[in-house]
């Protein structure tokens, strides 16, 4: 059987839950004759070996990106695949065993060129901290992403070869933001995309409240970094009403869905909305820091 789909995933000092996504990709019910793992390493303090690739799946690559970003690494692993249908994830997310097949037969059945699977964050103690409890309610609103905003959140996408030759690989300056812009240009290309509920990755939450915040600020800087590159671009329509990347129909999800969680003592839905608060704030401040000349976080 010849290569349909190759999966690529970039990592930055995440050997521990690379190992966890590798093993769970080993074990997809998608035949492994059909499909290829290729791994792009950022940058990291201890670098991983093709060895470590191999002892969970032989048809796998190792490749490395010395340029700082996700995004030029996921455009390496593209320059690299041999599948038409490329899957994306990332090195911290847990798939599904039918998280192929699924992603792989929905490309095929609907003729589509863009999926944005399911991202579930899921609690990593068995009794969660706040911060997992707030990264569970808020994290990865990929239907959301998908049917409003028109993009798929990268920890889990699936596209094709076509659809990179066509509207041009993902923006290498961007840290952060970079699957917003890429899904925004294949907006503009009208490229049909469909959000698929049974195409599953799992995303162990965050369980410290300085992870959320260190979250915040480099997501963030994507952001600001985004509207710079679209305004050095004269993309001036960048949001309208169908296509905004404003975060208050997201923050007011995630109010209500803190509000009617039923697990959690009026006390915890309390301290909850602080954190949200305190992550607004962070974000803000970033916002200043980055306005008077700092640096955005990778």
């Amino acid at each position: 059987m010849s290569i349909e789909l190759s999966v690529i995933i970039p990592t930055y000092n995440s050997n521990d839950s690379l190992h966890q996504c590798l093993m769970a990709l080993s074990q997809q019910s998608l035949n492994h004759d059909n499909y290829e793992v290729i791994v792009i390493d950022n940058g990291s303090d201890s670098p991983l070996s093709e060895s470590d690739l191999k002892q969970y799946l032989l048809n796998s690559t190792l490749k490395h990106q010395p340029k700082v970003g996700s995004y030029a690494a996921r455009n390496m692993g593209i320059s690299h695949a041999n599948g038409n249908v490329l899957a994306f994830t990332d090195a911290d997310c847990v798939p599904d065993k039918n998280w192929l097949k699924c992603g792989l037969d929905l490309m095929k059945l609907n003729q589509l060129t863009m999926i944005g699977g399911r991202v579930d964050v899921i609690f990593v103690n068995e009794k969660p901290t706040l911060a997992e409890m707030y990264d569970v309610f808020t994290g990865f609103p990929q239907e959301f992403s998908v049917t409003k905003r028109f993009f798929a959140i990268t920890a889990n996408m699936f596209t094709n070869q076509a659809v990179f030759k066509k509207i041009g690989l993902f923006n290498e300056n961007l840290k952060s933001a970079g699957d917003a812009e890429w899904g925004f240009r294949a907006y503009k290309n009208n490229i049909k995309q469909l959000y698929a509920e049974n195409a599953i990755v799992y995303h162990p939450a965050r369980t410290k409240l300085s992870q959320l915040l260190n979250q915040a600020r480099r997501t963030e800087g994507g952001r600001v970094n985004l509207y710079r590159q679209l305004r050095i671009n004269n993309e001036n329509k960048f949001s309208t009403k169908k296509h905004s990347f404003k975060r208050s129909s997201t923050l007011t999800n995630s109010v209500i869905n803190i509000l009617k969680y039923e697990k959690c003592s009026f006390s915890q839905r309390l301290q909850l909305l602080m954190i949200g608060a305190l992550l607004r704030s962070t974000t803000l401040f970033e916002r200043l820091r980055l306005a008077i000349g700092g640096q955005s976080l990778r």
